[in-house]
């Protein structure tokens, strides 16, 4: 509709050019304006230019097609005006539907901000929870380890596996009495030859500190692994 209102204002303000046979029409409505003017109209001189008279019809006729073509243009004004107020009362509750839609939007728009603004710092602040999580499992990871690796520096010797393990060789040999020497004074000769000795079941065993240990204590340990028994194959083997 808006197409077609524009395309006739164009049309009204420029109208289009007479072709020939427009000429050929206006000259005859001239000639019988003319003719009809000579018979019908008011008492002429006689003697008039009929050039002159010529060109005052043809200005009357100019002026009429003026005024009818003035005529036409506002009957066409006033139809594009009633026109567009029918498409301004159908447009108008559009209008004012889509502003409320517009407006209830942007309350939309602002509160889907603010809800995705609290999710983004949800989400750092998870991501921090987990970063600190992750350190501190590292942190007890490395506590647990470095525990382990204590607690296995400072583990005892197990004398009672030994002596048991020594004890299935030969009880009357030398070599058997020179080891529970050494196990039972916590010598660093002993720790050595415990590390490196393979053939009682010893391989690749860290070296372990063992501290001096005073009369009593070596009588404790006798007591505790019955060592009178083996002293007495010991004697046994010396004879």
């Amino acid at each position: 509709m808006l197409f077609s209102q524009k395309m006739e204002i164009k049309t009204l303000k420029q109208p289009p050019q007479p072709k020939s046979s427009s000429r050929q029409t206006a000259a005859l409505t001239l000639d019988k304006a003319v003719e009809h003017e000579l018979k019908n109209g008011r008492i002429l001189d006689p003697n008039i230019d009929e050039k002159k008279l010529r060109r005052t019809i043809s200005n009357r006729l100019s002026a009429q097609r003026s005024r009818l073509r003035k005529n036409q243009y506002i009957n066409d004004m006033e139809k594009m005006v009633l026109d567009l107020e029918k498409l301004i009362s159908i447009l108008t509750p559009r209008v004012k539907s889509y502003e409320e839609k517009r407006t209830l939007l942007l309350v939309q728009n602002n509160s889907l901000q603010n809800l995705l603004e609290l999710h983004l710092n949800g989400s750092k602040r998870s991501e921090i929870e987990v970063q600190l999580k992750q350190a501190e499992v590292c942190r007890l990871r490395e506590i647990k380890k470095i525990e382990q690796q204590v607690h296995e520096s400072r583990q005892p010797c197990q004398l009672g596996y030994c002596l048991q393990t020594l004890h299935k060789f030969e009880v009357n040999n030398d070599r058997f009495c020179q080891w529970k020497s050494m196990i039972t004074s916590g010598s660093a000769i002993g720790q050595s030859r415990l590390k490196v000795e393979p053939s009682y079941g010893f391989n690749d065993r860290d070296e372990v500190s063992m501290p001096a240990r005073n009369q009593d204590e070596l009588v404790e340990i006798d007591q505790y692994f019955n060592f009178d028994d083996l002293n007495i194959c010991e004697a046994n083997g010396s004879d």
